[in-house]
């Protein structure tokens, strides 16, 4: 000590060393979270995605990933553009409503980061889907903050994310970086943006400060993703009830509406008119046992599904068994999420439009980081041992040089671990070829000049016989690409097996699509695959509990379906397709061929126009020869896989007579079981002409007025018609209206639940500026120490806010010194006893009786050998006096900032002693 320090009080210097204290543990855990984050990151963007990659314009490519390009791209053009975030467009699947079923917040990302000049659409788009993995860390540090993990838990539940997001027991559910290439990169927005939300509720419950900060975030989190916001709500409702309800439920249902509200321009219309959507009837996992827990028995779910959460498992078990003995209230909600998303995986129903496995992503982040804390629990044992036991010159080393450096030690130590097993083996490999696969772009392939041949084709196609939809033949059936573990073959060479769907993209919309990404967003979606089902060598029937016809016995039928659903293009690649193409020439005339350039599959592709019976061409407006008939009592919502699948469809003699869901009183009312021996009741003849088509609408005359006609775009309750009645929903998925003047509209209009929806944003804007000027009364000291879990019986040590220490337990240390609180007992009195697992103390030697007593702890001679003992601090962060009573002093407080257990003197008892302390 200096000189000038000797000059001090020994109050003075005990702030004084309290402060450096203080200091140099915020340095320390400082430094292990920069580390933590600039490791995860270089581990993200060193084995997984490459950065100059990520700034090459290039269209990305890859799984999903290659068709989700044209996603934002017409927003940006069509939609965005006209201050709305959902709309139509004709470009897939006879067109559906486009932002309506899909999350807007990504594409609303990408669309900005366009904005800024000199940044191309590709980089922009790519930027985002790689923002997901770098978020999620400093998420997940957020969230640890505010369910209080002990330090070190908050960087290592950073560092678990590392591990999740390297985790390739499935590449399809979410969350992983698997599943982000494949591009579900929306979700891991969406579930970084949940964890930030998550964490700063738990704070603002805490707290009662920023209370708009999670309302914000959660309006966020639900326009990321539909699934994760199923997350959110479990977990978010079992934060609450975990953070005094009682005294905070205005504030968390304050928050929650809000976030709702702010959401509504999207949940609102989306959930009115959810019955439109597609149901896959995705099968659900029952495999329970090994789902949940892990292990190496069972071989058919993956080896990394089996193997790399092994470890993972066991440390969480460990993290469990002690954060519940310590009753550490952050294990207990990771315990209680965990459980409930258990539940939940298990719980939903067979044949669902939730598919069960995807609750598994959210369910392993949680194992992650109960892994996290378990490690963490070993780092604070060993703290609390060597602490315990730790003399320098007769004082406890302080402890924020025990805590720090052992945190770091553990933080590094796990570090090393989680990369030797996320980066090693074949499978992590993939991972960074997949990468690369996407982000070099379709114009990097080696098949580029075919592709771009193919879609150079149809725009020119579409400048001579007209615009029109496009179905195309799924694969190839030949070739071999050698890149990656799951190497592509035929079309997959272009970039994608969906690189077919960005024909829209490159021709300007001019030639749409039949097939699109989104299955769920469209009723077309079944009728399109029953038709490709006919059509194709190779057909993908995707879709489960429909009948699918083949190429040998159905393709005349696929070529009437075609018609039905106004396809103005057939392109065939398969060898089969195309001969069975061949053999048509009165229904199918070719009009162009690309060639095969370098010999290998995919080869080359033979273009048709669909023709009519008569020879012309198929038009979106066509009259009926038949009075439709309207089809039982059917229900919207299962309506079109019924249909789709009912003898209706696949019977060529009914296939004349439209079926819909609705209609004028005299039409015919019949089941489909009935309707094969109806009479069919013939139309007078019409004459369609002028058909004019914009991105979402229709227009064309009649010559007769009060004779329905078929429009050949996808129903959709928003569609309304000038001059005509109905629309009403028809076999396949298309629009039956009946005239009343010459001259018809149909048109897409803002229904009711999308101006409820604007209203209801609106609104919580408004309520989300008064939640930012809200400021009501803190929590109680005692009411924030005391959490509401297991009715009160977990009270908070003083510190545990800041992460420091367990919850009240064995070997709490004493509270941190508040110059501003007199505290009403001694400081320094040892308690009778130590912790059974504590070191045995060193024992007192008696001060000679000749030598009066220090009056202060700090000012003990160094000859001198103190006392150790435990400060057994309680609730209210008062210390428990000796044995003999409690001793009060003007200078007796706790050292601040200090965490561990002091050297004792004996009591002052003396007047002597108290002028002397003074």
């Amino acid at each position: 000590m200096s000189d000038t320090s000797q000059l001090l009080s020994p109050a003075a210097r005990l702030r004084a060393r309290s402060a450096a204290t203080e200091r140099h543990e915020r340095s320390w855990r400082v430094f292990v979270a920069v580390l933590v984050f600039g490791v995860t990151l270089w581990m993200i963007y060193r084995y997984a995605i490459r950065p100059s990659l990520l700034v090459r314009d290039t269209t990305p490519n890859g799984g999903d990933t290659g068709a989700h390009v044209w996603w934002p791209a017409y927003m940006r053009d069509h939609v965005f553009n006209r201050g709305r975030i959902s709309g139509w467009t004709p470009d897939w699947y006879a067109g559906f409503p486009i932002g309506r079923y899909y999350m807007p917040v990504p594409g609303i990302l990408i669309v900005l980061l366009d904005a800024i000049p000199g940044m191309p659409y590709n980089v922009a788009f790519k930027l985002v889907s790689a923002l997901g993995p770098a978020m999620l860390p400093f998420a997940a540090y957020v969230f640890a903050k505010g369910v209080k993990a002990p330090w070190p838990g908050p960087p290592l539940m950073a560092a678990a994310t590392m591990c999740y997001l390297f985790f390739t027991g499935y590449s399809i559910w979410g969350g992983n970086l698997y599943s982000n290439a494949a591009g579900e990169f929306s979700f891991t927005i969406g579930l970084a943006l949940a964890l930030f939300f998550l964490g700063t509720l738990a704070m603002a419950l805490d707290t009662r400060r920023r209370l708009w900060l999670p309302a914000a975030l959660l309006g966020l989190t639900v326009m990321s993703h539909v699934i994760v916001s199923m997350f959110v709500a479990v977990a978010a409702i079992l934060i609450f009830l975990m953070h005094k309800p009682s005294k905070n439920w205005k504030y968390g249902i304050a928050i929650g509406l809000v976030g709702a509200a702010l959401a509504s321009v999207w949940i609102v219309p989306m959930f009115f008119t959810r019955q439109y959507t597609f149901d896959m009837g995705w099968t659900k996992l029952h495999r329970y046992w090994e789902l949940l827990i892990p292990d190496n028995r069972v071989d058919d779910l993956g080896a990394d599904l089996n193997g790399h959460m092994r470890w993972a498992v066991w440390c969480a078990v460990g993290g469990l068994v002690i954060g519940l003995f310590r009753l550490r209230r952050a294990t207990l909600e990771l315990t209680v999420i965990a459980a409930a998303l258990a539940v939940f995986f298990m719980a939903v129903p067979d044949h669902s439009r939730l598919w069960n496995a995807r609750i598994l992503p959210f369910y392993y982040l949680m194992i992650w980081f109960l892994a996290a804390l378990g490690i963490a629990e070993l780092v604070l044992l060993i703290r609390d041992f060597v602490v315990a036991g730790a003399r320098v010159d007769g004082r406890i080393l302080p402890p924020g040089v025990l805590v720090s450096t052992v945190g770091v030690a553990g933080a590094i130590a796990s570090l090393v671990v989680a990369v030797g097993l996320s980066t090693h083996g074949q499978q992590a490999k993939a991972i960074k070829s997949w990468y690369d696969w996407n982000n070099h772009g379709y114009e990097e392939k080696a098949e580029y000049p075919e592709y771009n041949q193919i879609m150079t084709t149809m725009g020119g196609l579409g400048a001579q016989y007209g615009c029109g939809r496009a179905l195309w033949d799924p694969n190839d059936a030949g070739g071999v690409n050698p890149e990656g573990d799951n190497p592509p073959n035929g079309v997959d060479r272009y970039g994608t097996s969906l690189a077919l769907e960005l024909i829209p993209y490159f021709t300007n919309g001019c030639i749409g699509s039949m097939e699109g990404l989104y299955f769920e967003s469209s009723g077309t979606t079944p009728w399109h695959f029953v038709t490709v089902s006919e059509l194709a060598q190779k057909p993908s029937n995707p879709i489960q509990s429909l009948t699918f016809g083949n190429i040998d016995n159905d393709f005349d039928r696929g070529i009437t379906h075609m018609r039905m659903l106004g396809v103005k293009y057939f392109m065939a690649i398969a060898p089969k397709t195309k001969e069975m193409a061949a053999a048509h020439p009165a229904d199918l005339q070719l009009v162009a061929q690309t060639t095969d350039l370098n010999g290998e599959a995919p080869a080359g592709w033979d273009i048709y126009l669909v023709k009519n019976p008569d020879g012309t061409d198929v038009q979106l407006v066509e009259p009926l020869g038949y009075q439709p008939v309207v089809l039982g009592e059917a229900e919207a919502d299962p309506w079109s896989r019924r249909v789709a699948n009912d003898n209706w469809f696949l019977d060529r003699s009914q296939l004349d007579r439209m079926v819909v869901e609705d209609g004028p009183a005299e039409w015919t009312r019949a089941s489909a079981v009935e309707l094969a021996g109806l009479p069919k009741t013939p139309l007078a003849p019409v004459t369609v002409s002028n058909i004019t088509t914009g991105e979402d609408w229709i227009r064309f005359d009649v010559s007769q007025p009060g004779v329905p006609v078929l429009v050949k775009i996808s129903d959709f309750p928003n569609f309304v018609a000038d001059g005509a009645e109905g629309p009403w929903r028809a076999g396949p998925n298309m629009m039956v209206v009946v005239p009343t003047s010459t001259s018809v509209t149909v048109r897409w209009g803002q229904g009711a639940p999308d101006d409820a929806g604007r209203v209801l944003t609106v609104l919580g804007l408004i309520a989300l500026v008064g939640l930012a000027r809200w400021k009501p009364t803190p929590l109680s000291s005692r009411d924030v120490e005391g959490e509401a879990v297991l009715g009160n019986l977990l009270l908070s040590e003083p510190g545990a806010a800041s992460g420091l220490g367990p919850l009240r337990t064995r070997g709490a240390f004493p509270p941190p010194w508040d110059p501003a609180a007199e505290p009403q007992t001694n400081p320094w009195a040892p308690i009778p006893t130590l912790p059974a697992w504590a070191p045995e103390p060193v024992r007192p030697i008696a001060a000679p009786e000749a030598e009066p007593v220090p009056a202060f702890r700090g000012e003990r001679a160094a000859g001198d050998v103190a006392s150790g003992g435990f400060s057994n601090g309680s609730g209210n962060g008062q210390a428990t006096g000796h044995a003999n009573g409690h001793h009060t002093g003007a200078a007796g407080r706790p050292d601040a900032g200090s965490d561990h257990a002091a050297s004792v003197a004996e009591p002052r008892s003396s007047p002597e002693a108290e002028a002397g302390e003074q």
